[in-house]
């Protein structure tokens, strides 16, 4: 099993019965990911080590809260269970798995990915048998969907990213279609 890629953590990426990291390759958790993207670093207490707490909107709602490099809340994703429910609920018939696609692209160390590459991650972390990138590819064709998806032709493989202007925005309220910005 590998080891998340963060200097100062020393967590298996994927743990046994804990199916907690659903985007992260590299990382064992979100909080590790944002760690070495803000470019953060532990701090000494003693000889104990002292990990900041990290900001974070919710997926939903957009409200702030934090998240910890306690394994509990290193993935949190929502700031209350409310939020979770209202994901859950997405529209059409595999909404929440939309949005799974959709935050791999986004939070993934990869900018392009390929329909076979997204499947197969999505398929080992959520055991999902029946995975193909023809699946994939086809829900990202869903027309709430592809508003936010670039694609591009590398050779004769279809890739596809996050689209950059969406970046910082809840990915629920925009696949649900009533994010509004407070200004």
């Amino acid at each position: 099993m590998e080891r998340c890629q963060s200097p100062s953590c020393d967590r298996l990426i994927d743990r046994p019965n804990k199916n907690q990291n659903m985007t992260q390759t590299n990382y064992c958790s979100i909080y590790c990911a944002v760690f070495i993207k803000q470019k953060l670093s532990i701090r000494m207490h003693g000889s104990m080590i002292r990990h900041p707490k990290i900001k974070r909107n919710c997926e939903n709602c957009g409200t702030e809260f934090l998240i910890r490099y306690e394994s509990k809340v290193s993935n949190k994703t929502f700031c209350k269970k409310e939020c979770y429910k209202e994901a859950q609920r997405l529209p059409g018939r595999r909404g929440y798995f939309r949005y799974q696609i959709l935050k791999l692209l986004r939070d993934s160390h990869k900018e392009w990915w390929c329909a076979a590459d997204l499947a197969q991650v999505i398929d080992n972390k959520n055991m999902i048998h029946t995975l193909n990138g023809r699946k994939i590819s086809n829900h990202l064709r869903v027309s709430q969907i592809k508003l936010f998806v670039e694609t591009r032709y590398n050779n004769t493989t279809k890739e596809y990213r996050f689209a950059p202007a969406y970046q910082n925005y809840p990915l629920v309220a925009l696949i649900r279609g009533d994010y509004n910005p407070k200004t």
